[in-house]
């Protein structure tokens, strides 16, 4: 039987609803916050009433993409899904390597080895201490996507090793894997090697690729069957929510929509009404919704970049469900 898995087990993929493709609900400290004190998303009360919001506003889902060591509290996901009636799916696997320490297991491990941590993060629980070690505590619900970063130029050798362990575990459960681009960056690369590696393209999405401006670029990816992932359209002062809603409309009319996921990437204290900034957790099922409609959207399509496209790619695929 096919399912979507959350913080809180197995769903129907029918019972998903509005989804939040790419957000941070937790980041409770590490080398995210090191790097950008900003970052730091640790009042479980403020983090509760934005989730809050986000619910009144039409969303159902939202997936988190804190993964492995990068600030993640998978025991908050879990309460918070519970609190609010908000569908969280957890992601495992690894952001870019600017967020991991020079001394960081991941240089060191091998790919099985790798793979083996991730595999376990989908069959046996989350775990609470982010293999931050050597104790493990895993919660009841597993990882529903897998991550994997890459930055500029060409793959590393260590980037490489964690694409091959990502596709392996991706072989071993069926998870669908979500990719951090580099503003787009090695964006094609991407999913050539993770094809090469045995991921169907239907499992792959790409995340960030509005920070790409080039509507062309995108069709020729979408056209091979893989999901790209809008996220910047939450950056207002920047821009970027409308650069975000023509790439929506010509994807849309270049008939490539259904490849299409919306996110909204509040990752810094700034992005939330709760911290007292914004746009906030409700504008991607809100009022970018809104603007949507009003650009011409019917409900049908509305309901596909919102419902549609996520529960196909969030399915498990059949090695998790055979």
């Amino acid at each position: 039987m096919s399912f979507i898995q959350t913080v809180t087990g197995r769903i129907d993929p029918a019972d998903l609803g509005p989804t939040d493709c790419h957000d941070h609900l937790f980041i409770r400290g590490g080398m995210p916050v090191l790097r950008y004190p900003d970052f730091l998303l640790d009042d479980y009360d403020k983090i509760a009433e934005g989730t809050s919001e986000f619910h009144a506003a039409g969303g159902r889902a939202i997936i988190e993409m804190s993964p492995i060591d990068w600030g993640r509290d998978a025991a908050s996901m879990a309460r918070l899904s519970r609190d609010t009636g908000v569908h969280i799916i957890a992601a495992t696997g690894f952001h870019k390597l600017f967020y991991y320490s020079d001394i960081h297991w991941v240089y060191d491990y091998s790919e099985e080895q790798i793979a083996a941590l991730i595999e376990a993060e989908v069959t046996e629980g989350l775990d609470e201490y982010n293999y931050a070690g050597p104790l493990v505590k895993r919660i009841e619900g597993g990882a529903g996507v897998i991550k994997i970063g890459t930055q500029t130029g060409k793959f590393s050798p260590t980037e490489e090793k964690m694409l091959a362990a990502v596709a392996r575990a991706h072989r071993a459960t069926g998870t669908p894997v979500l990719t951090h681009t580099d503003e787009g960056a090695l964006a094609m690369e991407q999913v050539d090697r993770l094809m090469e590696l045995g991921v169907p393209v239907d499992c792959i999405g790409l995340s960030h690729m509005d920070r790409r401006i080039d509507l062309d670029f995108h069709v020729e990816l979408a056209s091979r069957g893989v999901y790209l992932e809008y996220d910047a359209l939450t950056r207002v002062a920047k821009g970027f929510t409308e650069s975000t809603l023509k790439l929506v409309l010509g994807m849309i009319e270049a008939g490539q929509g259904s490849q299409v996921l919306l996110g909204g990437d509040i990752s810094r204290q700034g992005y939330w009404t709760s911290y007292g900034g914004g746009p906030g957790l409700a504008f991607v099922v809100g009022e970018f919704r809104e603007r949507l409609a009003k650009a011409g959207l019917t409900t049908e399509q509305i309901a596909m970049l919102y419902e549609d496209n996520p529960r196909k790619f969030l399915t498990f695929g059949p090695a998790a469900s055979a």
